[in-house]
């Protein structure tokens, strides 16, 4: 069977919103216009006064060319700063409106999901109806979602954590809501990880969660969430999840991987893919990016693009 290269899996510009765009196209443009003006005159000095003051016009350009890329920069900055807060604001309300629990939950600390991808894990989880969800990275995520079985009256959520300060705070939350009943949390260290990788994606081993992990999650996950481990332990660390529980994972069910801006999330769901091309890939424009896979039966991969 021909593979799609990873490169075709990729989203392009998903993530980045019109002004955004706009504003890249632009600094583009203000900059070569500064590099010519800067040539033009540059040699016209030369030529009347002589290479110092030539040089020193070059010099003062590029002073006045990287003022302006910091400035334009800090003010992409501040817009997208803008539309996280708003989003966050809305997105805190609808999930508020649809859990109580949510209400008792600091939304916007650090590390936290954030509320947009809160919500669309909630909107998932609602649609599907799971009765079982593992989730890589315990936290906010685990507590909304183990909520929202209770809510529904159906499903269970195993949260899994190599840091075991979060997995104990995860565990003290879901008690102190009442929730213990439908969540399990598991303490698993990081070890090393020696699965072969696709093309594309770093070669040498990745850390992951041990292997004793696998012995206390069901044989059957409908919903899988990945978030974790974090970036900082190693490139792609994130990529074993789908390989090591594709056989566990159901047509119909779902894979969520969280902060699918970063180009090494997106080398790891296009990678999924390529492993496997019984899952269809899309991508979320949430705030940090999210890759949705879905178990498909006989059919090819194929990847497309929603806001």
């Amino acid at each position: 069977m021909r593979r799609t290269s990873i490169g075709k899996l990729l989203p392009k510009n998903l993530f980045e919103d019109h002004r955004t765009q706009t504003d890249r196209r632009r600094l583009l443009n203000e900059t070569l216009l500064l590099g010519c003006l800067a040539g033009i005159g540059t040699a016209g000095l030369a030529l009347v006064f002589g290479g110092e003051s030539a040089s020193l016009l070059l010099t003062l350009s590029l002073l006045v060319g990287l003022s302006h890329n910091l400035r334009v920069r800090s003010a992409q900055r501040a817009h997208r700063e803008a539309i996280l807060w708003g989003r966050s604001l809305h997105d805190m309300g609808t999930l508020r409106a649809w859990l109580p629990e949510a209400a008792q939950l600091d939304l916007v600390r650090p590390w936290a999901v954030l509320p947009d991808q809160a919500c669309l894990l909630l909107q998932t989880q609602r649609a599907l109806a799971p009765d079982t969800i593992v989730d890589l990275g315990s936290g906010t995520s685990t507590i909304l979602m183990a909520a929202l079985c209770r809510q529904m009256g159906s499903g269970h959520v195993y949260s899994v954590d190599h840091d075991s300060i979060y997995a104990e705070a995860t565990e003290r939350e879901l008690h102190r809501l009442d929730l213990g009943q439908y969540a399990t949390v598991i303490h698993a260290p990081l070890q090393t990880f020696s699965g072969a990788a696709p093309a594309g994606l770093a070669e040498h081993p990745s850390p992951w969660y041990s292997a004793a992990l696998l012995e206390q999650l069901p044989d059957r996950i409908d919903m899988l969430f990945v978030d974790g481990p974090p970036a900082n332990v190693g490139p792609d660390s994130r990529f074993p999840a789908v390989p090591m529980f594709a056989d566990r994972i159901p047509t119909g069910g779902v894979v969520m991987l969280d902060d699918a801006r970063r180009p090494s999330e997106q080398r790891t769901a296009a990678g999924w893919v390529m492993v496997d091309p019984g899952f269809e890939l899309s991508w979320v424009g949430t705030y940090a990016g999210t890759a949705k896979l879905i178990r498909q039966r006989g059919q090819k991969s194929t990847s497309k693009a929603s806001g």
